[in-house]
């Protein structure tokens, strides 16, 4: 096997493979990876079967120093592979050619976090086990809660008087672009709540839902006088509905507009080949604890634990 940095040539061939891998997502396709590229010293690498050329994985990765990231911009990195010509005893093997290749470029760790399982579109999740052969160990374990959309839905009696009191105040959900509207209700609400701001700017999430209109989404919650008074952006992968950002003002919170938005995407997904609604990790932004009333209402909303996992690798 060998290893090829990625370059801006490589964008064709690295956009190809995700699209047809086991696990990639889009937040793996250069057009989202290289919003923020000013922000991070790329070092995603392409590994391809020496004799033939084919690509067989790439791992999006940046560099931090003498580590390797697998990619701090994202929310998950981890390694993409073909559905194709790389059987599961030879992921060990691309595990030492990156390893390697890393030695003899000066990098000493790899700072790995996997695509998580529900992500995938066919299950690959080789790379943990060849890590922990290697010497990996696991540093972090976060919780997250998903939905999943193919089996009933068991939120809690609370939730479904809440999605019903919505409904009696005349709110109502519907798709918007309107991202000015709904990013100005979402720096409020973290303000209030955490003190802290979005990840990405007004600016970013509109370059990026113009660049991905199919996977990212805003449904908003409008008051019966047809003001925005909550939503839910969306990435829309696959296999998952993911809740990137969801935020309400008081009037919505008062009504109900989150349990609204939830069973009615609960309403649109099921039975689709989407497999998970995904409302991400319930983690204080400051100090990476469990934020346990999040976590709780995630869970009053039919949501139960999965694992966002971190490892790291000595080289």
């Amino acid at each position: 096997m060998k290893v090829t940095p990625y370059t801006p040539q490589s964008r064709s061939r690295w956009d190809d493979f995700i699209a047809t891998s086991a696990n990639g997502t889009f937040l793996h396709l250069r057009g989202y990876m290289d919003y923020h590229a000013d922000r991070f010293t790329d070092c995603s690498l392409l590994i391809e079967d020496g004799p033939t050329g084919r690509l067989l994985a790439v791992l999006p990765a940046n560099r931090e120093g003498d580590t390797l990231v697998s990619h701090r911009g994202l929310t998950y990195g981890g390694l993409i592979v073909g559905r194709r010509h790389l059987p599961d005893c030879r992921i060990a093997e691309v595990a030492d050619t990156i390893a390697e290749w890393c030695k003899a470029n000066g990098i000493h760790r790899i700072d790995y976090r996997p695509v998580p399982h529900i992500y995938h579109r066919y299950p690959s999740e080789a790379d943990i086990a060849a890590l922990l052969h290697r010497g990996a160990t696991f540093t972090g374990a976060v919780i997250s809660s998903a939905i999943p959309l193919r089996e009933p839905r068991v939120d809690n009696e609370s939730m479904r008087q809440a999605a019903r009191k919505a409904v009696e105040a005349g709110l109502r959900t519907a798709y918007s672009t309107d991202l000015t509207a709904f990013h100005a209700i979402l720096c409020e609400c973290l303000h209030e709540r955490h003190d802290a701001h979005p990840v990405h700017t007004l600016t970013e999430l509109q370059l990026l839902a113009g660049r991905f209109p199919g996977h990212i989404r805003m449904l908003g919650v409008y008051s019966h006088q047809g003001t925005l008074c909550g939503g839910i952006l969306l990435y829309i992968t696959d296999t998952v509905v993911h809740t990137q950002y969801i935020a309400t003002t008081a009037y919505g919170r008062q009504h109900g507009a989150i349990p609204l938005a939830v069973s009615a995407l609960y309403k649109e997904f099921c039975g689709t080949k989407k497999q998970y609604l995904d409302f991400g990790t319930s983690v204080e932004p400051t100090t990476g604890q469990l934020n346990q009333g999040l976590s709780t209402q995630k869970y009053a909303l039919g949501a139960r634990p999965t694992l966002y996992l971190r490892l790291t690798l000595p080289i």
